[in-house]
């Protein structure tokens, strides 16, 4: 059950009294919200008609993207891009290969780092995508 957009004043919704855990899930900003696609939040117990509080604690990743130690050209034909998954299904697009960097701001957790390229000929016929987790040691 949707519970609101983060841009309503104070959204309030009837929830019956039980277990839940809520889904963090972006639809669009200007980078000041976390770029998360279905983020699970703790899970919560709850009585009926009682207020919840939905806190989201965030940081903002920022780095580089090279390709043997050298940036990317960019092609028609090739588009590779580096992303976070998280718990529950979620991913986080950090950027594409060409741009050679990203900032994006996502919701506190673990994660791992997957790269994926989609690789095809022109107007994509014979596409093909090949994604690999990539070892990124303690970085979290």
């Amino acid at each position: 059950m949707p519970l609101g957009l983060l841009s309503e004043d104070a959204p309030r919704r009837l929830i019956p009294g039980g277990s839940f855990f809520g889904i963090y899930r972006h639809v669009v900003s200007d980078g000041g919200l976390p770029a998360n696609r279905q983020r699970q939040l703790a899970a919560q117990t709850i009585a009926g008609g009682e207020v919840v509080e939905v806190a989201l604690t965030t940081s903002v990743l920022s780095g580089t993207i090279t390709v043997n130690g050298a940036l990317a050209t960019a092609s028609a034909y090739d588009l590779g891009r580096v992303y976070l998954r998280g718990e529950g299904g979620d991913v986080v697009t950090l950027g594409d290969t060409f741009a050679g960097a990203f900032s994006r701001r996502v919701v506190d957790g673990d994660y791992t780092i997957h790269y994926a390229v989609e690789r095809g000929g022109a107007g994509g016929a014979g596409q093909q995508r090949r994604e690999d987790q990539v070892d990124h040691g303690e970085w979290r």
